[in-house]
């Protein structure tokens, strides 16, 4: 059987066959449409769940560190922090210095450490041995520290990457050591 359809550049003739094969057509259009975007859908929330997996595993390993570790963004707000960083600097939960500008929680931070600081931020990787770190109080602590970038996916500098170590217990020690020896000879 024969419909007969017109148009403008004449009349055409569809059989109801040819209908149902332009109708399975999009009908197989459709569906192919329908599972590339569920496939796309699965591949983005396979690759959130990823990159969420990722980032709960840096702040996992940060975390338990054993060396006091702190992240910054660029604006030196925190991002992570181990929990030896917390204990070292008498900082009593981690969690609640997260998002905070660094110099707000430690304002009483030496210049020549904030000029560190601003150094890494255009690309330096700076490091100190044996540091003296004298607090408001008068006391002195040692410290060994690293400061570096870290960089995202487009290459630019994200913020910087902190690493210390006090020193001040082992070198009480060594002193003490020293003293002992010396009295004994």
């Amino acid at each position: 059987m024969e419909v007969p359809i017109s148009a403008t550049q004449g009349p055409y003739a569809l059989t109801i066959s040819g209908v149902a094969v332009i109708l399975l057509g999009l009908l197989i259009l459709l569906m192919v449409i329908i599972i590339i975007q569920k496939r796309k859908a699965r591949t983005f929330q396979t690759q959130e769940t990823s990159l969420q997996h990722t980032s709960a595993l840096l702040h996992y390993v940060i975390e338990h560190s054993r060396y006091a570790i702190a992240v910054h963004d660029t604006e030196l707000r925190y991002l992570y922090v181990s929990k030896k960083y917390c204990e070292e600097y008498h900082i009593p939960d981690g969690n609640a210095i997260i998002g905070k500008h660094h110099y707000d929680v430690v304002p009483s931070l030496p210049e020549k450490l904030r000029i560190v600081h601003q150094r890494c931020l255009k690309g330096e990787v700076l490091s100190g041995d044996d540091d003296t770190y004298v607090h408001e109080d008068g006391s002195i602590d040692y410290t060994r520290w690293e400061c570096r970038p870290w960089y995202t996916e487009e290459g630019k500098i994200g913020g910087i990457v902190v690493y210390t170590e006090l020193l001040t217990k082992q070198k009480r020690m060594a002193s003490e050591l020293k003293e002992a020896h010396d009295y004994l000879d």
